[in-house]
């Protein structure tokens, strides 16, 4: 059931994990976060600020503000550390 698959993914994110842009986000209004899509994004809240939106700092800029979480995904770079 692919709702069920999107609730668990949501509550594996935590506070201090890394998510990566998968599209170009612009702010409606001043607390959210512009950036690209590609862009490291650290977790700096593990709840929802609001429902759907994540709390996060921009790894280019350290700017920090809210987006929404289907903008992202879990951003795993331990992955390539064993090479």
């Amino acid at each position: 059931d692919p709702s069920f698959q999107g609730k668990k993914k949501v509550t594996e994110l935590k506070k201090d994990n890394k998510v990566k842009a998968l599209f170009k986000h612009e702010r409606n209004y001043p607390a959210q976060l512009d950036f690209e899509r590609g862009e490291i994004i650290t977790l700096v809240d593990q709840t929802y600020v609001e429902p759907g939106m994540l709390k996060g700092r921009k790894q280019t800029d350290g700017q920090v503000g809210i987006f929404p979480r289907d903008y992202v995904d879990r951003y795993e770079e331990d992955v390539y550390d064993d090479f």
